[in-house]
């Protein structure tokens, strides 16, 4: 599949199987995250992996919709901002941010073929 095709077929999800996600996809797919570039290879985030149905329902605190937390798996992902690259001349730019908000959104990332 090139990019464009991913592009063109790319879609959101807001329902998904009850079924458990095997480990091999999983580990598919944290890999995939784990060797997608980042700005000077800094991989400045970590990829949190909440599997358990009571920790997954706690996270309705942080975003209300039932999608979300109903998901077999959710893969969150926070930066760290002392990892991330900066531009000295952006310093009013919260670059860390940035920069994870663009690495973790991108569509190679999570590219597995399932």
């Amino acid at each position: 599949m090139d990019f464009q095709e991913l592009i063109r077929i790319r879609r959101s999800i807001r329902a998904y199987r009850t079924a458990e996600v095997p480990d091999d996809v999983l580990h598919r797919v944290l890999d995939a995250g784990r060797v997608a570039p980042t700005a000077c290879n800094l991989q400045p985030f970590q990829l949190l992996v909440v599997t358990d149905p009571e920790v997954r329902a706690s996270l309705k605190a942080v975003y209300r919709r039932d999608w979300f937390w109903q998901a077999p798996v959710i893969i969150a992902g926070c930066v760290e901002p002392g990892k991330a690259w900066r531009r000295d001349c952006l310093r009013s730019v919260k670059m860390s941010y940035l920069n994870g908000s663009v690495n973790l959104s991108s569509p190679q990332r999570f590219v597995v073929q399932i």
